[in-house]
């Protein structure tokens, strides 16, 4: 009976000089500070902005037993990844669960979570951590990632850093769209912040600045990350379908989009734009300029004569320009579907462009080829629509009636303005 009493004696003697310990080093020592732990808070009371969980990922999975803080600081150094210039150190006293911070001025916090045995528990972040490699890579070949012309960039002197507001305002200077959201994320290995504004769900920028201030990239690509997402500009690719692609504009007073319509996702714009649509099609792909705001939604039909229906649609829903291509096929398959359709290939002889013609280019190149191609129609044939093709280094110039193939002239010309073949239909 003895020896029992004893032995339970001793056993509440022992753990007793234990519990006295820590709270006899937390009495003595201002430095550790006493905090509540919980993983969605700092030891502060603000907002974690990441945590790591994985216990495969942590350097202390060996049990040992701490008795002071400075064993807890080294133990917690092994898994800082960041660098820092200041430590701070907590206890809470009821989950027995040691916080180690590890901060770098103002700007952000690592934060080292261990229990008494000296185990890693979590690793939390301030600031998101992302790796630049990884992520840039991710934009370019996942996302539909487009970059901006280094030459554009405003940070390009080294600018003193203090707090993570000064990074997000010199990615601001950076930003010209439209943004109802910001997220900064840090790479402690290479030293390079991630500034990203958002508009929703519908697209992203990504201002990259490493610590010194200066910018080192700018990309932007569409929220939802869908391969038939890309971005797009949207002038250019009306010049080009006009100039290129046989595009002929559609009368705006035909467009059934007139009134506003909220566009939140590419499933909505895509809806929207079937108003349009007047001809069969079998594919359905999707574009998007965030400098414009504008979608370009292209139905496209893979029977000859191929070619496709494009419609641009504002971000309020308003059709802003649709253009309808056709022939969007091999110079051979053109003329073979031309002579299907009763086409009459016009002697060389009455050919009037017989000598090279040198073309400006620029905004008046689609005017100069037409003008030249004016001369091979035939006296009296009326037109209403014109389109143009490049096809492989031919012009193809089509002169329409009512925009079908039944009464038509299309005129093929090389690069120097030379006329090489021409069908009728009559």
């Amino acid at each position: 009976m003895k020896k029992t009493i004893l032995f339970i004696m001793a056993y509440i003697i022992f753990f007793s000089i234990i519990s006295c310990d820590n709270m006899g080093l937390l009495e003595k020592d201002n430095d550790v500070k006493l905090f509540s732990d919980d993983k969605y808070s700092d030891p502060y009371g603000r907002n974690i902005a990441y945590n790591i969980t994985d216990s495969n990922k942590f350097v202390n999975i060996t049990e040992i037993y701490i008795k002071t803080k400075e064993e807890a600081i080294q133990l917690a150094k092994n898994e800082t990844i960041w660098k820092y210039n200041n430590i701070n150190i907590f206890y809470d006293d009821v989950k027995s669960v040691w916080c180690v911070e590890f901060s770098l001025d103002n700007l952000y916090s690592q934060y080292v979570y261990i229990n008494k045995n000296g185990t890693t528990q979590r690793i939390s972040f301030s600031v998101k951590p992302f790796v630049y490699d990884i992520n840039y890579d991710d934009l370019e070949h996942q996302y539909g990632y487009k970059s901006v012309n280094p030459n554009k960039f405003k940070n390009t002197m080294e600018t003193e850093i203090k707090t993570k507001e000064d990074i997000i305002k010199l990615a601001k200077s950076e930003v010209i769209w439209e943004y109802n959201m910001v997220e900064i994320r840090y790479d402690g290995i290479k030293s390079i912040w991630c500034v990203e504004f958002s508009l929703d769900i519908l697209y992203g920028q990504y201002v990259y600045i490493n610590d010194k201030g200066i910018t080192i990239e700018i990309s932007c690509f569409i929220q939802f990350f869908d391969d038939n997402v890309v971005p797009n500009t949207f002038n250019m690719h009306i010049d080009e379908l006009e100039l290129y692609y046989g595009g002929i504009q559609r009368n705006p007073n035909d467009f059934k989009n007139i009134m506003e319509s909220e566009i939140k996702t590419k499933e909505e714009a895509v809806e929207l734009a079937k108003n349009e649509v007047i001809k069969k099609y079998d594919q359905v792909f999707i574009s998007y300029d965030s400098e414009q705001y504008m979608w370009g939604i292209v139905f496209w039909a893979e029977e000859k004569p191929y070619g496709g229906q494009y419609i641009f649609i504002d971000s309020k829903g308003i059709t802003q320009a649709i253009i309808d291509t056709t022939f969007m096929c091999d110079y051979v398959e053109y003329i073979e579907y031309l002579e299907e359709q009763g086409g009459v290939k016009r002697n060389s002889k009455e050919f009037k462009n017989k000598i090279k013609n040198e073309f400006s280019g620029g905004e008046n190149l689609r005017e100069e080829i037409i003008n030249l191609a004016k001369n091979e129609l035939k006296d009296g044939n009326e037109y209403d629509k014109i389109s143009v093709y490049l096809n492989r280094s031919t012009f193809v110039v089509s002169f329409w009636v009512n925009g079908t193939t039944k009464r038509s002239q299309h005129i093929f010309m090389e690069m120097e303005g030379i006329t090489r073949v021409i069908y009728d239909i009559e």
